[in-house]
């Protein structure tokens, strides 16, 4: 029978482990002692930190151009790390634009064909796998990580600007 006094101990490295994060680290050191990229440690540290509630001025909202665009052609995007689609979306006088999308709970690829909906068109490309992806499709995700499409409550020109 174990008494209060015989209970196990914590080993040296779960001390010493404890007592090193408890201490302020910069970037360089914690990369060392979690073989992580500096680069993944920066964006996590980023998003723990980061205040949502930080007001936005107009100046910072005008940068950001969101349109209308109709969905001309979705398909699954295998090589991708989580379930998304490819979609290809016609802005009108902007052209076209290929984006992948992580919205596969709730959407089918053939119900998205004609769909209007709202994008960020002026961001950089980004790779994903062996796809550039050239626009950001906004739109609000639940409890469960399921994304529901923003769209218009009826049909208007491809491209105009939200603001």
């Amino acid at each position: 029978m174990q008494g209060i006094h015989d209970s196990p101990k914590p080993s040296f490295f779960k001390i010493r482990r404890r007592l090193w994060f408890n201490t302020t680290k910069t970037l360089t050191e914690i990369h060392f002692f979690l073989n992580l990229t500096l680069t993944d440690l920066r964006i996590k540290k980023t998003i723990l930190f980061m205040n949502t509630n930080e007001p936005l001025n107009w100046d910072d909202f005008a940068k950001v151009e969101i349109r209308i665009g109709t969905i001309l052609k979705a398909e699954t995007f295998k090589e991708a790390r989580k379930p998304a689609y490819k979609l290809e979306i016609d802005f009108g006088p902007l052209g076209t634009k290929k984006t992948s999308a992580q919205i596969t709970k709730l959407y089918q690829p053939e119900e998205l064909i004609g769909r209007q909906v709202l994008a960020v068109v002026n961001f950089p490309p980004k790779q994903i796998a062996n796809f550039m992806s050239e626009c950001l499709l906004l739109g609000a995700i639940g409890d469960a990580q399921e994304v529901t499409l923003i769209t218009p409550e009826r049909s208007i020109q491809n491209g105009l600007r939200i603001g």
